[in-house]
């Protein structure tokens, strides 16, 4: 549920309030819309301001190849198909629509999720430049 993870979230970040000066990557959260208006909450309390939210765009077929390969390299029982598909959807309906939420604050950014991991970082680290 929203209001457990934006509770971790909210310990953490006000934990670490003296570290985020250089900055603060959050992978992975918000994940709802609720989760998002919680998060300017947070970061108000905190004096932190958001500066740019990352969307790597990878397509589904590609992410169930990876995640494919993944199951048989980690030996992942969760990486079934049947739970991949179901994921997938939850992230459509839930956290598709915060994407919009942060354009229209003119701080997201769309990066390629394809090529190599080396590829992907240089394209995050120069979209932070």
């Amino acid at each position: 549920p929203d209001n457990i993870i934006t509770d971790i979230m909210k310990s953490y970040i006000s934990k670490i309030s003296d570290i985020h000066k250089k900055g603060l990557i959050l992978d992975g959260f918000p994940r709802t819309f609720q989760q998002a208006l919680d998060l300017d909450i947070i970061l108000k309390e905190n004096n932190i301001k958001i500066k740019k939210v990352f969307n790597i765009l990878v397509s589904d077929d590609e992410l169930l190849r990876r995640i494919t390969i993944r199951s048989k390299e980690f030996d992942r029982s969760d990486d079934n198909l049947e739970t991949i598909k179901y994921r997938l959807k939850i992230y459509n309906e839930k956290t598709t629509p915060i994407l919009n939420f942060y354009k229209e604050r003119n701080i997201l950014s769309i990066i390629s999720g394809l090529g190599s991991i080396e590829e992907i970082s240089s394209k995050l680290i120069k979209e932070l430049n």
